[in-house]
């Protein structure tokens, strides 16, 4: 059924892709609850996925899974992107960290976020699996991200107290 809707092997037509401007236009009111917006963002985006499965369909996967696997990657990039800003935070300090001499406690923040990742999973069990594994980076991140502000706080009260700020 997927392989006649997405055009595997037919030479079904697809709308033509969105201009930059309609697609934007798209977005917005998609994020408004405009559900016909919704569908037209879908409808002209079909050539895409039409294309992915194509690429990947040879290879013995099934069509199906291919094209669910490709809902839930939308459903994690939609949830972790909120969280790229804040990691982006989170490897500076530890850069700043590792550079100021403290090897250490950047390394402790790789722990804290491998602990998290393990909590989450160790959490999952047998219900919510994909909200699970969605939640894993940014809870993992946030523990990270915790852990490097009170080390960088820390190495700051550090130099304090040892007067390298006043310098």
């Amino acid at each position: 059924f997927t392989h006649l809707i997405l055009g595997i092997g037919t030479p079904q037509k697809f709308p033509p892709p969105l201009s930059s401007d309609e697609e934007r236009e798209c977005i917005k009111k998609t994020v408004n609850g405009d559900e016909q917006a919704r569908q037209k963002l879908i409808l002209h985006n079909l050539r895409l996925v039409s294309h992915i499965v194509r690429k990947y369909y040879s290879s013995g996967n099934s069509s199906e899974d291919l094209v669910s696997i490709g809902k839930y990657a939308g459903s994690y990039f939609r949830i972790t992107m909120f969280f790229y800003l804040p990691l982006s935070f989170i490897l500076i300090f530890r850069n700043s960290l590792q550079g100021c001499g403290y090897a250490l406690l950047p390394l402790f923040s790789g722990i804290t976020e491998l602990v998290a990742r393990c909590v989450m999973a160790g959490l999952s069990g047998h219900t919510h699996r994909f909200l699970y594994a969605i939640a894993c980076d940014p809870a993992a991140w946030c523990a990270a991200g915790l852990y490097t502000l009170a080390a960088y706080l820390f190495v700051l009260h550090q130099w304090k107290r040892q007067g390298v700020l006043d310098q």
